[in-house]
């Protein structure tokens, strides 16, 4: 009967350690998953800023798309000729102000 009484201690404290390892073990992978539940949403939020940049990059290149399409027509040079240079079309008569 003594052998018995000891096997069973054994059986039961075996089973102590080993529930108690699951307890640990599960503690360890809740703390993991939630410390990567913040790392996902920090990559999401920075998924967020990357793509609102990246639309942002993209209208201000079709912007610019634009502008040099402008820049190479005639409507464009003749601006530039009158502001810049003061040139102006034969027969066109220049209105100045006079400073009061």
């Amino acid at each position: 009967m003594a052998r018995k009484r000891v096997k069973k201690r054994k059986n039961k404290s075996g089973m102590l350690l080993i529930t108690g390892m699951v307890f640990v073990l599960c503690g360890f992978i809740f703390f993991n998953s939630m410390q990567l539940k913040q790392k996902l949403n920090q990559y999401e939020a920075t998924e967020a800023e990357l793509k609102e940049q990246i639309e942002a990059e993209e209208a201000h290149a079709k912007a610019l798309d634009k502008e040099d399409e402008y820049s190479k027509t005639q409507e464009y040079i003749e601006s530039i000729a009158r502001d810049k240079l003061g040139l102006i079309k034969d027969n066109e008569i220049i209105f100045k102000r006079k400073n009061q």
